[in-house]
């Protein structure tokens, strides 16, 4: 957790920092169980909690899994947009 609200730190510091177009950051890895979606859940709820305006999006289409962990239902996603 100390090292997420560190990454959060540097990022209000020095990429989110002076420009509002740059604001968008994606989390990706290579393969499956990298934990990408811990990270962008965790990530997320840690920006949300100073007030910042979040929006995470689960583009995983084979396997989705950020609904699960923030109890949001999955019969509309992504692809029904």
């Amino acid at each position: 957790d100390e090292v997420l609200r560190s990454v959060r730190s540097q990022l209000l510091l020095r990429w989110f920092g002076a420009e509002p177009e740059q604001r968008t950051l994606a989390i990706v890895s290579h393969g499956r169980g990298e934990g990408r979606s811990h990270v962008c859940a965790e990530l997320g709820r840690l920006l949300a909690q100073m007030d910042e305006d979040t929006l995470i999006v689960d583009a995983d289409l084979r396997a989705p899994t950020l609904h699960e962990r923030f109890g949001i239902d999955n019969r509309t996603g992504l692809s029904s947009y």
